[in-house]
C-alpha cells in the first residue's frame, strides 16, 4: 500500500503490510515510488513520526537498487 500524503493513514488500513509513504502526491513523488518499487533506486526512507502499535520514530528501509539497467551485461 502506498500513501501519497502522510503516514497517519495506516491507522484507517492497519492490516497493510508493507507500507510506502511519500509524503507528496506530486508527480516526482509518484515517479520515485515506482521506480524504487521496480528495483531501479534505492528505498532510503525513515519515518519522522511514530506510528504507535506500529512503528517507531526512525524507523524505516534502507535497500540498495536491485535491477541492472538494461546497458548493464550480466554477468
Amino acid at each position: 500500500w502506498i500513501s501519497f500524503s502522510n503516514p497517519y493513514h495506516l491507522y484507517e488500513l492497519p492490516f497493510m503490510d508493507p507500507y510506502l509513504v511519500t509524503y507528496s502526491p506530486s508527480p516526482a513523488s509518484q515517479r520515485a515510488a515506482g521506480r524504487a518499487l521496480l528495483g531501479q533506486i534505492p528505498f532510503t526512507g525513515t519515518l519522522p513520526c511514530e506510528l504507535e502499535g506500529f512503528w517507531s520514530l526512525g524507523d524505516g528501509v534502507r535497500r540498495s537498487a536491485r535491477i541492472r539497467r538494461a546497458s548493464e551485461p550480466r554477468d
